[in-house]
């Protein structure tokens, strides 16, 4: 049995995202894994890359396989990301950028609300 580090497809229909996993070269695409070590966004600007480095590490000195893909993206994690690739930490939160910018401005208006009513009664 081959062991290959590759992409998971996870996500609703027409809103792909990537779980970078190690499973078995027989099992298929979406199929059983042995472990998670990574994610991939695609759909952000730009996209979203964790990795955890030290597990990948471990399973290629075990003798795993790449696919081109996963390979390629281990590769611009190494260099710490590029123009189109953002790198981020393994622990930290996924925000979407439009989340970040929205939420003050919903705040702030129901504060502007809430004022202006305050002031009419």
């Amino acid at each position: 049995m081959s062991v290959k580090i590759r992409l998971r497809r996870v996500g609703r229909k027409h809103q792909p995202s990537y779980r970078i996993v190690v499973a078995d070269s027989s099992n298929p695409r979406g199929g059983e894994y042995l472990d998670t070590v990574g994610f991939y966004n695609p759909r952000t600007q730009p996209a979203e890359l964790r990795l955890d480095m030290a597990k990948i590490d471990q399973w290629l000195a075990r003798g795993a396989d790449m696919s081109d893909t996963a390979a390629s993206l281990i590769r611009k994690g190494r260099k710490g990301g590029d123009p189109s690739v953002l790198l981020r930490e393994v622990g930290a939160p996924s925000l979407k950028a439009s989340e970040l910018s929205a939420a003050p401005r919903k705040r702030a208006s129901r504060s502007k609300a809430g004022a202006a009513e305050g002031e009419g009664a």
